[in-house]
């Protein structure tokens, strides 16, 4: 990662940054790229090609919620699991 994340969410800070807290990640060999679910709702895909962000997914609303391991299925959805609900999302 290039740098700090500057955290949109607090205007009136504008030195504030986002923590990234991700202990898990899933691998998508078919797109290059790799997924990880944050606690602050939302699932990342990072694109292992161009080294950057290429897609960012909500699942919830929350910061600080609960996050746990996102995987691939055999036809390249990804689930995760934020909020104790869980999300399908495909390709």
């Amino acid at each position: 990662i290039k740098g700090v994340t500057p955290d949109p969410n607090f205007p009136n800070f504008p030195h504030a940054v986002r923590e990234w807290c991700i202990n898990t990640a899933a691998v998508d060999p078919s797109t290059k790229s790799i997924l990880a679910n944050s606690e602050d709702g939302t699932l990342y895909r990072w694109d292992l090609v161009g080294n950057k962000f290429s897609e960012r997914i909500p699942l919830t609303a929350g910061i600080g919620e609960a996050y746990t391991p996102t995987i691939i299925g055999t036809d390249g959805t990804a689930y995760a699991i934020n909020d104790a609900i869980l999300f399908a999302v495909g390709r």
